[in-house]
């Protein structure tokens, strides 16, 4: 049996759920700290992408205003319009663009619009006589503000997609659900539950 230890107080779990549980709850996880600004990430990557944001302060600044950019294409973006200015006219939005910028979430909208939902595997669990299912999910750019807008918005679209996840399950099968992504610190793994459990609160709680 694979026994999980956990690297900062040495307490050990039979499962590697109940491992990773326990880091996510006292925050036991290797740390790696920006040497510029002392930053604390739990990922190697996150680190390193915050670092090449310290690597071009020097060099992304605007040489009409000196205005400093993180992202070379922010700069480029905010040159143009320098340049536009200059012109006498403003910068030309794209029809695509334009949408994009203005696509809000409405009751008149249909939800499954604003994100994708792709079933990208599934494995069967012999010992548990189950299976697991592995989706990528990606939502939409969406022009909301303010937080009470913000968690809003987020409750109508997990509702729409945990009710895709579950529809042809019954409401009394456990289930259990576990999201990660690649500017988060840590996955967020929630324990088994009936599926009727699984609700929009469920998962902000964790979040």
């Amino acid at each position: 049996m694979a026994i999980y230890q956990c690297e900062q107080c040495g307490k050990r779990f039979s499962k590697l759920s109940l491992h990773l549980q326990h880091r996510r709850t006292e925050n036991h996880w290797q740390k790696f700290i920006c040497p510029s600004c002392k930053k604390t990430f739990t990922r190697r990557q996150n680190l390193d992408r915050h670092m090449k944001k310290h690597a071009s302060e020097n060099t992304q600044h605007c040489p009409e205003c000196l205005r400093v950019f993180t992202r070379k294409d922010a700069l480029d973006d905010h040159f143009s319009q320098h340049e536009n200015h200059r012109g006498g006219r403003m910068k030309r939005v794209s029809k695509d663009e334009d949408v994009r910028k203005r696509q809000k979430l409405t009751p008149k909208d249909t939800v499954e619009e604003f994100y994708s939902m792709e079933k990208v595997q599934e494995k069967k669990i012999e010992k548990f006589k189950t299976s697991a299912s592995y989706y990528n999910i990606k939502i939409k750019d969406l022009e909301v503000r303010d937080l009470p807008n913000i968690v809003k918005t987020l409750k109508v679209i997990f509702q729409s997609i945990i009710a895709r996840l579950t529809e042809n399950i019954p409401s009394n099968d456990i289930v259990g659900v576990s999201m990660d992504n690649p500017v988060l610190d840590y996955p967020i793994i929630l324990p088994f539950m009936r599926s009727s459990s699984l609700t929009v609160e469920r998962i902000l709680s964790e979040i």
